[in-house]
């Protein structure tokens, strides 16, 4: 087996253990069946993928991963979603990585200047996309918590998923342009033998 993909299945076995806690404890019952579905779609999509680039996917769902699992403090229980602006970090964090996969795959050297509006798009059209699920969510399965409902985790539940859609799209594109920025700076320390 390709490393790439022992390293894809410790980050399956990692979210199903956060999975199998957060449904459990009825913290969360749909949300972490992304990251393994995500995960999962690397093995059809590709056949050799750089390790690192799996790593940064990895750690690109992880606060959101970490986010659900319940926390007992003080005879009450909380996750970290339920922190003000937690959501904007996460959507900030888990573009950051998962553009640095991508750009792990598709370029060798330093993002070239034309490359950079195209990879921005793409990775906002991912966003919108996360984005569209989350609003279809609220619609039909109302107010809630996870992936698919606008709920408590979100940036500020009080102004509406609307506003929320649109912070955690700027988080998002924060984190794409600091990613692309950093690895442009520092190509030679990061970037993939393979």
């Amino acid at each position: 087996m390709m490393q790439w993909k022992k390293i894809a299945g410790i980050w399956i076995a990692i979210y199903f253990v956060i999975g199998m806690v957060t449904y459990i404890t009825g913290i969360d019952k749909l949300n972490i069946l992304t990251p393994i579905a995500l995960l999962l779609l690397l093995f059809i999509i590709r056949t050799e993928i750089p390790v690192r680039s799996v790593w940064a996917f990895g750690f690109s769902i992880l606060l959101n991963a970490i986010g659900t699992l319940p926390i007992y403090l003080g005879g009450k229980t909380f996750t970290l979603y339920s922190l003000q602006n937690y959501d904007l970090l996460v959507h900030f964090f888990g573009f950051f990585f998962f553009t640095l996969g991508v750009i792990l795959i598709y370029f060798k050297g330093r993002v070239p200047a034309k490359a950079i509006l195209p990879l921005l798009l793409a990775m906002l059209g991912v966003g919108a996309m996360i984005e569209i699920t989350e609003y279809i969510g609220y619609v039909y399965l109302d107010y809630g918590n996870g992936w698919l409902q606008f709920g408590d985790g979100d940036s500020d539940p009080g102004f509406g998923p609307w506003e929320d859609s649109m912070t955690d799209m700027m988080s998002n594109i924060m984190g794409i342009m600091c990613v692309i920025i950093v690895y442009n700076i520092f190509k030679k320390s990061i970037s993939d033998p393979g």
